[in-house]
């Protein structure tokens, strides 16, 4: 395991996750399968004039990132594109006021709006449905995590329990009454989730819980076989990324690198991108106008993080970080 390490941000091209969107789902019913959406197009770049050029040779590797911005009533809706200089271009989502959740290998981002859980794609300026489905009757859901399948899961407002959106309806993930909300998808398929005190546990395709040992772990993440997650014990906040995969005597992964809150800034949360090489890291820092928010890129290459790019953001700006190329 590598400590983190900083180096000056590469001249690197960025990319745009476009999308070929698909037919919205009918919001009468659920998803016909597993999965709620065709996989969207290659990515593209953007030309001089800032239009996108699918399919260019050229691309760099940097993903780009969809942000929810607080504004002083509602929400904006950015998608930052990371590198030297930094491009942010002004996003329509369905919903100002919708709830941002995590994105897919394949660029699918889920997101509750309006009673309903949505997926959508970036599409030039827009996020755009791919399908809609509406939320059972007196309930609130936000968006946690996909399923090894490619299944929304989504977590109660009230009562954290998570639930799947399945072919047959919204499911209960397992018989938990201690989650909070938060899952992730490990290596070997199975769903880990958050439970109080900062535990963690597995759950496997036939709702099997196994709890996890020696690890603490909120404000979880996943993409290419690796587990990101916030230590919940920390004064100043870290994030770690370890392999994820369990040992026999269930515990998770050697560690690849940590993120630590040191002086005046304190790590708040983070985020893979589905591919697993790249984490951004939410920080907020005590600045001489007062606390200011930072976002933090790092690569994951093999057993070490590495900071390529660190951008400023508004406090509470979520995130959701799409697959590099």
């Amino acid at each position: 395991m590598k400590a983190a390490t900083r180096h000056p941000p590469p001249a690197i091209r960025r990319l745009v996750v476009v999308v070929a969107v698909v037919a919205v789902g009918a919001c009468g019913g659920p998803p016909p399968g597993p999965t709620v959406a065709s996989p969207p197009s290659p990515v593209a770049t953007p030309t001089a004039s800032g239009a996108a050029t699918p399919g260019s040779d050229s691309l760099g590797d940097t993903p780009a990132i969809v942000l929810r911005v607080p504004l002083v009533t509602g929400f904006g809706w950015e998608l930052l594109e990371a590198g030297a200089p930094e491009r942010r271009v002004p996003l329509r989502p369905p919903s100002r006021e919708a709830e941002l959740g995590p994105a897919t290998a394949d660029g699918r981002i889920l997101m509750t709006a309006d009673g309903q859980v949505v997926v959508v794609a970036v599409d030039g300026d827009s996020l755009t449905p791919l399908g809609a489905w509406p939320m059972p009757a007196g309930t609130t859901l936000a968006p946690a995590c996909f399923d090894d399948h490619g299944r929304p899961i989504l977590a109660d407002t009230e009562t954290l329990a998570l639930v799947m959106l399945t072919a047959s309806g919204f499911e209960p993930l397992a018989a938990m009454t201690t989650a909070l909300g938060e899952c992730a998808v490990l290596a070997d398929g199975r769903t880990l989730v958050s439970v109080e005190g900062g535990q963690l546990a597995a759950i496997d395709d036939d709702a099997a819980i196994a709890p996890i040992i020696g690890t603490l772990g909120r404000h979880l993440s996943a993409g290419g076989g690796l587990v990101a997650m916030t230590d919940p014990s920390s004064e100043l906040g870290q994030v770690v990324v370890r392999h994820g995969t369990v040992t026999a005597d269930g515990a998770l992964g050697a560690e690849v690198g940590r993120v630590q809150g040191r002086g005046a800034e304190r790590v708040v949360n983070a985020q893979l991108s589905p591919d697993g090489g790249w984490l951004a890291v939410s920080l907020e820092r005590q600045g001489a106008a007062g606390v200011e928010g930072r976002l933090r890129l790092f690569l994951v290459d093999g057993e070490a993080l590495t900071e390529v790019d660190d951008v400023p953001v508004a406090i509470g700006t979520r995130s959701a970080v799409l697959p590099g190329r």
